[in-house]
């Protein structure tokens, strides 16, 4: 008896030191290798210091910043300019903490060593990417933990848990927009299901809205955060993004064809579970809420990362669809139903292809041995502790500052002109005002990319058009995804032309009278009207023709750059052309196909007297697609305004997944024929149609000489590149833009 006894104890103790020692073991997995992130410029690192700076100045989010981040998210974006890195510290602790108690819930329930495999593959997977799931994609993190603690109040009827939900509904609002929305919907559709179900009183769902309501508020104030403009500005946000950041579905690489299998695998389950078990979720009310939140779930990950399906946003799809997939297993594992099974065996084929989708996945992560590996995390964990003192924050944000404030000086001249007056930068590189410590002052949608409809331009155009304008603007003309980069942030790029000036005209470095001399027909070409000028026939002929100046001194042409970003291009090119540079690539092909010069950008200062803005319609037409429209030959500057509607198909393709491609073909000048993408929302309000403004040097001839300098675009073509999902016609009109 004794001995039985003491054999029971020794089992029983044994499993619970392998569950707790297996948990503690996945805790120190997912800890933290870096308590912050490195800084850097361009695209990204630009919009997140920005939202640091915006928090810092006190700006409105909302009025002043309308950006899918939202104020809290500088606490998982972790980098050091952050005030208060204890912030940083909580949310870890909490995740962590929250963490060990789903990975205890699930050993309990589900024991057995397959389950372990399961959880170690699941836990190993979300974390391949710790970059993006920690920092960029920490709300998705968040919604898994709601949707953590509903279950278990759902099931248990304990308060504790539904407090939990509430902070994550609030926090997950004022990280990203696009998360809290649907923690939101996932909150109060919830809360409304238990209700009904009485699982939940009257007394507490009232509670809880107003528990959830004062957090909200209070965040709110605290960060300046206007509540209904922050979600309707950021629903608009979200709306154009789905409308103009796609990418080409599916990927033109072959390999690439794991996009398919993660979403037509998934429509095959549900339509599965749907057809098969719809019996089983009829009947039982909790299994009816799981699933649907379950569909839910997947739908978002799928939106957010096939929309536009590079990596950044396809791994995390990959990351997350297996630990979601966990998480409905345990929610349904004590059920005894063939359903349990079901659910295992699609769990196991979400983390095969979470495997396949993530190919360069670590599964051990030991690459020097499990003692290295210790080793290594708590080296990381001390290193970790040791930014919470206030020293050692501050030594590391200097040191990443003075860092990259070396690489992106602006000339003393520049700083000493512009001084403590207010800056902004077009397109995006909002680095470069803060290393140089220049006073930022935003536009309220921040990057030019990101404003492409109607509610977002007007916004931007209002900041410009008012007495609140920046009184200093650096401007580079470039743009992103194969779009003519002139048309991005319409508004803004008006009032440039009509309210600011060049403030350093020797930045224009095109001498007329050198270039006549070192090219005799140009003049005779001038008289017989095929060109307007010395620099109108370099811009539109002399490219063409390789005909060569020397331009880029005062743009800063930097080869080694160019030659990185656009290697494979450049080097063929080289390859073909033994006697050319990286600067011969641009010039002759580079320009044409928006690929960034890596010039600076100039500097225009805001004029004393601010225009209104003003048209003129010359035009109003309707037009089929695939038709060539001629453009009358003006100095003028023209507009096209296109009504391009979705049909049926467009709409619900849109709902789905993403809009049909549009695309626009341009007729220059030189003859060349080109095609760009055309947002349907950036066309319905206006884009610059008549003149070709490709790259930074003819963006500054139009700045200078309000068109008459650039070369004509002389016709266009509106082109749906796929069979349907545009309306075959399109109403259109011309206007002139009244400078």
């Amino acid at each position: 008896m004794t001995f039985d006894f003491f054999k029971s104890w020794f089992i029983k103790n044994n499993e619970y030191f392998f569950k707790y020692s297996f948990i503690f073991f996945l805790i120190i997995y997912i800890f933290p290798d870096n308590f912050f992130n490195p800084m850097g410029f361009h695209i990204d690192p630009s919009w997140q210091i920005a939202i640091y700076q915006a928090v810092e100045k006190g700006l409105s989010f909302g009025n002043d910043i309308v950006f899918t981040y939202g104020p809290l998210s500088t606490i998982t974006l972790r980098l050091p300019i952050i005030q208060n890195p204890w912030l940083i510290a909580l949310l870890d602790i909490y995740i962590m903490a929250s963490l060990a108690l789903f990975f205890h819930r699930f050993l309990s329930q589900n024991k057995g060593f397959y389950h372990y495999l399961i959880l170690y593959l699941g836990v190993v997977i979300l974390f391949s990417e710790r970059y993006f799931v920690v920092t960029l994609e920490q709300g998705s993190l968040l919604i898994f933990l709601q949707i953590f603690f509903l279950s278990l109040f759902y099931q248990e009827q304990k308060k504790f848990f539904l407090i939990q939900a509430i902070i994550l509904t609030s926090i997950i609002y004022f990280i990203k927009v696009s998360n809290g929305v649907i923690a939101l919907f996932i909150f109060f559709s919830s809360l409304g299901y238990f209700a009904l179900l009485k699982k939940i009183s009257i007394k507490w769902l009232l509670l809880s809205l107003g528990i959830l309501s004062m957090m909200m508020i209070g965040i709110a104030l605290i960060y300046r955060v206007d509540l209904w403009n922050y979600t309707i500005g950021n629903l608009q946000t979200i709306s154009s993004y789905n409308d103009v950041m796609y990418l080409d579905f599916p990927p033109k690489n072959p390999t690439d064809r794991l996009f398919d299998l993660g979403y037509n695998g998934l429509f095959l389950y549900f339509s599965f579970t749907v057809v098969f078990f719809y019996k089983t979720l009829w009947k039982d009310h909790f299994l009816k809420w799981i699933f649907a939140i379950q569909l839910l779930i997947y739908f978002v990950l799928l939106k957010q990362s096939f929309v536009r399906a590079d990596q950044p946003h396809y791994v995390t799809f990959f990351s997350f669809v297996s630990i979601f997939a966990i998480l409905h297993y345990w929610n349904i594992s004590s059920e005894k139903t063939i359903y349990k099974y079901f659910a295992l065996t699609t769990t196991c084929i979400a983390l095969v292809v979470s495997l396949i989708g993530l190919q360069k996945t670590d599964l051990f992560s030991f690459d020097k041995g499990i003692w290295g590996w210790i080793d290594h995390k708590f080296l990381s964990i001390k290193g970790y502790t040791s930014y919470l003192s206030e020293e050692k924050h501050t030594q590391k944000k200097n040191e990443e500052i003075n860092n990259l404030r070396g690489h992106l000086k602006i000339s003393d001249s520049i700083l000493h002109k512009i001084g403590k007056q207010s800056v902004d930068i077009i397109p995006w590189d909002i680095a470069n005002i803060y290393y140089n410590q220049l006073q930022y002052t935003p536009r309220p949608v921040m990057q030019s990319y990101a404003v492409q409809n109607k509610y977002l331009i007007d916004l931007n155009t209002k900041k410009y058009y008012s007495s609140n304008a920046p009184e200093f603007v650096f401007y580079r003309n470039s743009s992103i995804d194969d779009r003519y980069p002139y048309w991005d942030d319409v508004g803004v790029k008006t009032a440039l032309l009509q309210n600011y000036s060049l403030v350093l005209p020797s930045h224009f470095n095109f001498d007329a009278q050198k270039y006549l001399e070192k090219y005799s027909d140009v003049d005779s070409l001038i008289k017989k009207g095929v060109a307007r000028s010395p620099l109108h026939h370099f811009l539109t002929f002399g490219r063409k023709e390789k005909r060569q100046i020397d331009y880029y001194q005062n743009f800063n042409f930097d080869a080694n750059i160019y030659g990185n970003n656009y290697s494979a291009e450049v080097s063929a090119y080289l390859q073909i052309n033994k006697d050319k540079k990286a600067e011969d690539h641009y010039k002759n092909i580079g320009y044409l196909e928006n690929k960034e010069s890596s010039a600076l950008p100039f500097l225009l200062k805001k004029n004393k007297t601010i225009k209104p803005l003003k048209w003129q319609t010359i035009k109003s037409d309707t037009l089929t697609l695939n038709q060539w429209i001629e453009i009358p030959k003006t100095d003028d500057l023209i507009y096209l305004f296109a009504d391009i509607q979705h049909d049926w198909y467009g709409k619900i393709r849109r709902l789905l997944f993403q809009p049909p491609h549009v695309v626009i073909y341009l007729r220059f000048e030189n003859g060349i024929e080109h095609p760009f993408r055309l947002p349907l929302t950036i066309a319905k309000e206006g884009i610059l149609i008549n003149k070709q403004v490709l790259d930074n040097l003819e963006a500054l001839a139009l700045q200078v000489y309000k068109g008459k300098e650039n070369p004509n675009i002389t016709a266009f073509k509106i082109v749906n590149t796929q069979p349907k999902g545009i309306k075959s016609t399109i109403k259109i009109q011309l206007k002139k833009l009244l400078l």
